[in-house]
């Protein structure tokens, strides 16, 4: 199966729920929207990001944002968050696919040999 199908059909999955249990529990919308939003981008930055000060910053939040939600009962970030999580790393490994990098004189090379 190929992988963007998969993912398509993960994510409409995971959508459907999130919306299922958001109706069945009586939600805030705006919590569940706030965890997606947050978790979604951090899920993201964590998989491209390589600076070490970057991390620390989302990491930081990351944290903050756990502890500030079970702080306050804002139990309806959990489901948005799991969400945002699981969308984000599908979408990294889901939709970038490894290449090759480009090599311009393995392209020049190529070329010529095309010609002749």
């Amino acid at each position: 199966m190929n992988r963007k199908i998969l993912f398509g059909i993960i994510m409409g999955v995971l959508l459907a729920g999130l919306i299922i249990l958001r109706i069945e529990t009586e939600v805030s919308l705006w919590q569940t929207a706030l965890g997606f939003i947050i978790f979604l981008s951090l899920a993201l930055g964590f998989t491209n990001f390589r600076n070490a000060f970057l991390l620390l910053i989302m990491t930081l939040v990351l944290l903050l944002s756990i502890y500030l939600s079970f702080k306050y009962s804002l139990l309806g970030v959990v489901p948005g968050a799991v969400t945002g999580i699981v969308i984000g790393l599908l979408m990294h490994f889901g939709w970038i696919v490894p290449h090759k990098p480009f090599s311009r004189s393995e392209y020049i090379k190529s070329q010529n040999t095309q010609k002749q």
